[in-house]
């Protein structure tokens, strides 16, 4: 079991000891803190002190590995020393939001100075005058009695262990006493693995929130009635592996500091269908032009389909096709000119007259893909 419940003990004259309800396994180590100010640490649990201790001097104990489960430090004789009492040892807030980390000290004599600071830090450094906590801290306090320390506008790299110190004309509290251990998140939603139907979503932090508060969630931006706890069940409509609908959480009192929405896929979804159908056009464009090709004997189809348009009041007459001509048509060509009459010859369709192009026939594919039978795409291909 955890060391959560320790408390000082005095059983002899000038001897202390740290006890729990309960046997600690696994040959735990000591450490004892006087006036804030660790000392030595030990397998045994109990610690002599001189004899000659005043009134102003408190102890208090923690075993190694856990410092921050410390018992509150009590006094060795009377009830005028010095001691800090923290609030809360452990804290977990969202990020963006605003924490009151907070503490009680007594002493026989008044102050005449006091901050907080970060464990991490080498030296210990009013955190009011550090840069990175420029305008978002303030310590309120009094002379002797409760203290706090407000930080707002929370960042992740606020995550620390926060301390108190105080000094009076003739004394100073320890700096290793371990304090309030502040833990700063963020708000993510998290899918259970990807099946048909039902799903369930789960509202994470990286450590547990204070206070046990309320979950809100949200469907679209629209708030849900239900439920206010950490998880959120339903059938979800799953399209190309995403849902059609967005969903986001956050907890009571802190509204505006939502978590980012998952399947936000509406973009997705539609660029999704625009791809699909221009894969449509371009197969059926492909398809009809190349069966068109293949219908007029490919690159040389233009000389097949050679016409001259009819006239409904005259005799039709169509293009000769110079590859599948009858023999009979032989003489077109060997055919020797009378001098006395008129001169034809063959038409050159490469040499041409533009005078000519009016026997020039003119083919234009279209293929069009309709969707939802309201958007129609078509594509035309003159060939």
């Amino acid at each position: 079991p955890l060391p959560s419940d320790l408390k000082v003990e005095r059983i002899y004259d000038n001897t202390l000891t740290c006890s729990t309800t309960c046997t600690l396994t696994g040959n735990p180590t000591y450490i004892w803190y006087k006036n804030g100010q660790r000392l030595d640490e030990s397998t045994s649990p109990q610690y002599k002190y001189s004899v000659s201790s005043n009134y102003d001097n408190s102890y208090s104990c923690a075993v190694k590995g856990h410092e921050d489960l410390h018992s509150p430090a009590v006094c060795v004789q009377g009830q005028s020393c010095y001691r800090v009492t923290y609030t809360k040892r452990r804290i977990c807030v969202l990020k963006g939001s605003t924490v009151d980390i907070s503490c009680t000290y007594v002493g026989y004599y008044s102050t005449t100075s006091s901050f907080w600071f970060r464990s991490d830090k080498s030296t210990p450094e009013d955190l009011t005058r550090v840069p990175g906590y420029a305008g978002r801290v303030e310590h309120t306090g009094t002379y002797r009695g409760p203290s706090s320390l407000r930080i707002t506008d929370l960042r992740e790299e606020d995550s620390a262990e926060y301390r108190f110190t105080f000094k009076t004309n003739n004394f100073e509290w320890g700096h290793s006493f371990p304090g309030t251990t502040l833990s700063v998140t963020g708000l993510q939603v998290n899918v259970t693995p990807a099946v048909e139907g039902q799903k369930t979503l789960t509202c994470i932090t990286t450590c547990t929130l204070t206070d046990n508060p309320t979950y809100i969630w949200y469907k679209n931006g629209q708030r849900l009635d239900e439920p206010t706890s950490q998880q959120y069940s339903s059938n979800i409509l799953v399209v190309l592996g995403h849902s059609v609908d967005s969903y986001s959480c956050t907890v009571e009192h802190h509204e505006d500091l939502h978590s980012p929405a998952v399947w936000k896929q509406t973009s997705v979804l539609t660029a999704a269908v625009g791809i699909i159908v221009v894969v449509l056009v371009l197969i059926l464009c492909l398809s009809g032009l190349m069966c068109f090709r293949s219908f007029t004997g490919g690159s040389d189809a233009s000389t097949d389909t050679e016409s001259v348009r009819p006239d409904c009041n005259s005799d039709t007459y169509t293009a000769l096709n110079m590859r599948t001509m009858s023999p009979d048509y032989d003489t077109l060509i060997s055919v020797h000119p009378d001098p006395n009459s008129d001169t034809y010859t063959p038409l050159n369709m490469k040499t041409r007259s533009p005078e000519y192009d009016t026997l020039a026939v003119s083919v234009c594919v279209c293929v069009c893909v309709c969707v939802c039978a309201s958007v129609c795409v078509c594509v035309c291909v003159r060939v």
